[in-house]
Protein backbone atom coordinates (compact mmCIF):
# COMPACT_ATOMS: atom_id res chain seq x y z
CA UNK A 1 0.00 0.00 0.00
CA UNK A 2 0.89 3.43 -0.79
CA UNK A 3 1.16 5.97 1.95
CA UNK A 4 2.59 9.49 0.75
CA UNK A 5 -0.66 11.65 -0.10
CA UNK A 6 -2.30 10.51 3.02
CA UNK A 7 1.11 10.97 4.85
CA UNK A 8 1.19 14.32 3.28
CA UNK A 9 -1.91 15.30 4.46
CA UNK A 10 -1.46 13.72 7.95
CA UNK A 11 1.94 15.52 8.46
CA UNK A 12 1.21 18.95 8.85
CA UNK A 13 -0.96 17.94 11.98
CA UNK A 14 1.58 16.21 14.55
CA UNK A 15 3.57 19.56 15.61
CA UNK A 16 -0.27 21.25 17.11
CA UNK A 17 -1.26 17.53 18.49
CA UNK A 18 -2.18 17.01 22.52
CA UNK A 19 -1.41 14.00 23.74
CA UNK A 20 -4.10 11.29 24.12
CA UNK A 21 -3.48 8.23 25.49
CA UNK A 22 0.25 8.07 26.32
CA UNK A 23 1.17 9.08 22.76
CA UNK A 24 4.74 9.69 21.79
CA UNK A 25 5.03 13.56 21.02
CA UNK A 26 5.61 14.47 24.68
CA UNK A 27 8.94 11.44 25.35
CA UNK A 28 10.21 11.56 21.50
CA UNK A 29 12.45 14.69 19.95
CA UNK A 30 10.94 16.98 18.23
CA UNK A 31 12.95 16.27 15.22
CA UNK A 32 10.64 13.89 14.02
CA UNK A 33 10.27 13.02 9.99
CA UNK A 34 8.01 11.26 7.69
CA UNK A 35 10.06 9.42 4.97
CA UNK A 36 8.02 7.78 2.46
CA UNK A 37 6.03 5.27 4.77
CA UNK A 38 8.02 5.43 8.22
CA UNK A 39 7.91 7.88 10.76
CA UNK A 40 11.38 8.43 12.00
CA UNK A 41 12.36 9.75 15.88
CA UNK A 42 14.50 9.26 18.83
CA UNK A 43 12.50 7.95 21.48
CA UNK A 44 13.12 7.23 25.76
CA UNK A 45 13.77 4.55 26.70
CA UNK A 46 11.73 3.54 29.97
CA UNK A 47 14.79 4.84 32.13
CA UNK A 48 14.03 8.48 30.82
CA UNK A 49 17.71 8.95 30.14
CA UNK A 50 18.91 6.96 26.89
CA UNK A 51 17.35 8.08 23.33
CA UNK A 52 16.87 5.58 20.77
CA UNK A 53 16.06 6.36 17.15
CA UNK A 54 13.71 4.07 15.32
CA UNK A 55 11.62 4.02 11.82
CA UNK A 56 8.05 2.67 11.98
CA UNK A 57 6.40 1.50 9.36
CA UNK A 58 3.02 3.15 9.06
CA UNK A 59 1.66 0.62 6.44
CA UNK A 60 1.00 -1.24 10.03
CA UNK A 61 -1.06 1.79 11.16
CA UNK A 62 -2.94 3.64 8.83
CA UNK A 63 -5.25 2.23 5.95
CA UNK A 64 -7.45 4.16 3.15
CA UNK A 65 -11.13 3.08 4.04
CA UNK A 66 -13.48 4.42 0.71
CA UNK A 67 -11.11 7.72 0.56
CA UNK A 68 -10.45 8.11 4.09
CA UNK A 69 -7.42 7.48 6.06
CA UNK A 70 -8.46 5.47 9.47
CA UNK A 71 -5.85 4.29 12.19
CA UNK A 72 -5.73 0.01 11.66
CA UNK A 73 -4.01 -2.61 12.35
CA UNK A 74 -2.65 -4.38 9.06
CA UNK A 75 -4.48 -1.90 6.51
CA UNK A 76 -5.87 -2.32 2.99
CA UNK A 77 -6.96 -0.70 0.20
CA UNK A 78 -10.33 -0.64 -1.69
CA UNK A 79 -11.69 1.17 -4.43
CA UNK A 80 -12.71 4.54 -3.80
CA UNK A 81 -15.64 4.59 -6.33
CA UNK A 82 -15.31 8.36 -7.46
CA UNK A 83 -13.05 7.76 -10.17
CA UNK A 84 -9.93 7.75 -8.52
CA UNK A 85 -10.54 11.13 -7.36
CA UNK A 86 -8.93 11.13 -3.31
CA UNK A 87 -10.19 13.40 -1.17
CA UNK A 88 -8.43 15.27 2.14
CA UNK A 89 -8.73 13.03 4.80
CA UNK A 90 -5.87 12.74 8.34
CA UNK A 91 -5.33 11.14 11.41
CA UNK A 92 -3.81 12.32 14.44
CA UNK A 93 -0.57 10.12 14.71
CA UNK A 94 -0.37 10.83 18.21
CA UNK A 95 -3.69 8.92 19.13
CA UNK A 96 -2.23 5.22 18.11
CA UNK A 97 1.52 5.33 17.38
CA UNK A 98 3.11 5.19 21.13
CA UNK A 99 6.55 5.03 22.57
CA UNK A 100 7.11 1.69 23.67
CA UNK A 101 10.07 1.93 25.90
CA UNK A 102 11.91 4.23 23.05
CA UNK A 103 10.29 2.64 20.34
CA UNK A 104 7.83 4.04 18.09
CA UNK A 105 4.81 1.12 18.03
CA UNK A 106 1.34 0.85 16.77
CA UNK A 107 -1.01 -1.74 17.48
CA UNK A 108 1.38 -4.17 18.59
CA UNK A 109 4.00 -3.62 15.63
CA UNK A 110 7.27 -2.33 17.19
CA UNK A 111 9.68 0.10 14.92
CA UNK A 112 13.16 -1.03 13.68
CA UNK A 113 16.17 0.44 15.84
CA UNK A 114 18.43 2.65 12.83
Amino acid sequence: MQLPTLLSLAIGLLPAMASAGGGFKHSCAANWMVAGRFLMTDCKTGNGEEMIRTALDLDNCIGNEQSDMKPMNNCWCETSGKGGYVGGSSVDLNDFVENDHGYLSCFGHKATKI
